[in-house]
Formats: structure tokens, C-alpha cells, sequence
């Protein structure tokens, strides 16, 4: 299985930029997830209310990284990170 291409859209680019310079271990969460989705987009969970292309995967938090959720689309040769979200403690 050859992994697909992971793109970040804008959007996606603006907020992991802010996440980075709060978190120091962030890199390292949005590899294990570019790692993941690239060889298995369907591990996450589908947005069936907005249509079967929409999906949702979250992270753990770790240390003082937080958790985090991720709305994405593939194909069969490529994912779009769209955006990025910050999981608030009280949102477990």
C-alpha cells in the first residue's frame, strides 16, 4: 500500500502555526496524525450530517499538550487536513 498525500489547507496551516509556538510537543501530535491518516483515512470517524466526504479524528492529550480534533477529506491518492481544533478538558 503506497500512503496517500497529506495537504494542509490554509486554514489548517494558520492554526497548527498558533498551536506550535503554544505546544512544544505539537509537531510531533500532527506527525503521528499525518502518519496515520496518510496510510488509513477511514481510522477516524465520519460526519455523516455533513456529507460522506467529511471526516473526524482526535488525539489524547499528552503532558501539557492537549488534545485535539482534526476535520479532513480524502480520496483514494490524497487527504486534506482542513482544520484543526484544541479539545477543551471539559469537552471529554
Amino acid at each position: 500500500m503506497i500512503p496517500r498525500e497529506v495537504v494542509e489547507s490554509p486554514q489548517f496551516m494558520e492554526y497548527a502555526a498558533a498551536y506550535r509556538e503554544q505546544f512544544s510537543l505539537f509537531d510531533q501530535v500532527l506527525d503521528a496524525i499525518i502518519w496515520l491518516l496518510a496510510r488509513d483515512p477511514e481510522t477516524g470517524t465520519q460526519i455523516e450530517a455533513w456529507g460522506p466526504e467529511y471526516w473526524l479524528i482526535k488525539t489524547q492529550a499528552k503532558g501539557r499538550t492537549p488534545a485535539f480534533r482534526v476535520l479532513y477529506t480524502f480520496h483514494e491518492t490524497q487527504v486534506q487536513l482542513l482544520t484543526i481544533a484544541r479539545i477543551e478538558a471539559d469537552e471529554f
